[in-house]
């Protein structure tokens, strides 16, 4: 599961930063059906209540999609925030769950 969204347009700059779920899907869903509610942008999202690997990677290169490329920056253990459906499927990986200090005092 990745934070990524491809870009429509072929115009599009590359995404500076994607951030990977090392998981089985099914563990992610359970977040959505299991987690705990939380805040992000005026908008309810679940925050897991384990810990999950998570790969970092970054751009190598500026460039335009779909030509982008990138390296491992980071590998770390972190709650993790995604934003899911109505039935309980994710949909969007938000942030770890540390960046939430940060987001509850800017009103994310």
């Amino acid at each position: 599961f990745t934070s990524h969204k491809s870009p429509k347009s072929s115009s599009t700059n590359c995404k500076k930063t994607n951030t990977f779920i090392r998981a089985p899907i099914q563990d992610i869903i359970d977040v959505c059906k299991n987690g705990e509610d939380t805040l992000v942008n005026e908008e309810i999202m679940r925050k897991s209540l384990g810990e999950f690997d998570i790969t970092v990677c970054k751009v190598k290169e500026e460039g335009k999609f779909p030509k982008c490329k990138y390296y491992e920056a980071e590998k770390k253990k972190a709650k993790i925030i995604i934003k899911c459906t109505d039935v309980s499927l994710p949909v969007h990986f938000h942030d770890e769950a540390d960046y939430e200090d940060y987001v509850s005092t800017i009103v994310h």
